[in-house]
């Protein structure tokens, strides 16, 4: 089917206005995906019950006088609570994402343009769509589907970590072969400066730090066991003088 569109001098078309409602759309809803998939629900605040005067002056018990509170939920990330409340508003901003990149691609494929002052057939800009409609639609299913996933992990205590998962996996993939490229050069400058690489000595030190406090609380424990040994010592002499006396 041939549509007619505006086209300046030299065969370049203006974007209708769908395509610019329906690329604003799906970067602003693409970006709520991906914020909603790291999102972490509130915590319920503690509620205090009010307690009458009377009660409190009368009752001389400690528990009277401290106001009760309601459980509280933690705002784990991990927590159940917070990974369905992830999936369910992911899931309700990808779907206007979906709405808005298919009315885009009909509009792409279903329609062949033509320019009205020239009469030439215009092609789809396709480095302009794949930047701004392909990408950003991958990038908001690959956040859905992370939040599906951290769903389906709930059942083996498990999770995603976040430099597994980033935001805009896709174009985080993309970056890839840079990051192995830095992550082998990086060592070798430590090296050729002749100082030691930063990540290294902090792993060092942190090695140390364990080896400190597992040492000390192997001492801590052979103190609490000589206590014990030394209390039951006493136990046993005491018990001894107790029989020569009858």
């Amino acid at each position: 089917m041939w549509q007619k569109v505006n086209c300046r001098g030299d065969g370049e078309t203006f974007p209708t206005s769908k395509t610019i409602v329906c690329t604003i759309l799906i970067i602003l809803f693409t970006s709520m995906t991906e914020c909603f998939s790291q999102v972490t629900f509130p915590a319920n605040k503690p509620q205090t019950s009010t307690i009458p005067e009377s009660e409190t002056t009368n009752s001389s018990s400690p528990s009277a006088e401290a106001p009760s509170k309601a459980p509280m939920e933690s705002a784990d990330p991990s927590s159940p609570s917070n990974r369905a409340f992830r999936f369910i508003s992911a899931s309700i901003s990808l779907l206007f994402v979906v709405v808005a990149f298919g009315l885009r691609i009909h509009d792409v494929t279903a329609y062949d343009y033509f320019c009205v002052e020239t009469n030439m057939t215009i092609q789809p800009v396709w480095w302009a769509i794949v930047l701004f409609n392909i990408i950003p639609f991958t990038c908001a299913c690959t956040a859905w589907l992370r939040t599906l996933v951290d769903c389906l992990l709930v059942r083996y205590n498990k999770s995603i970590p976040y430099k597994l998962w980033p935001n805009c996996l896709p174009i985080a993939i993309c970056f890839l072969p840079l990051l192995f490229v830095i992550g082998l050069l990086h060592p070798c400058i430590f090296a050729v400066m002749g100082v030691k690489n930063p990540t290294k000595v902090k792993e060092e030190e942190y090695i140390e730090l364990a080896e400190e406090e597992s040492l000390m609380r192997n001492v801590e424990g052979q103190r609490d066991d000589d206590e014990e040994t030394l209390s039951g010592l006493e136990s046993l002499a005491q018990a001894k003088k107790s029989e020569e006396m009858v």
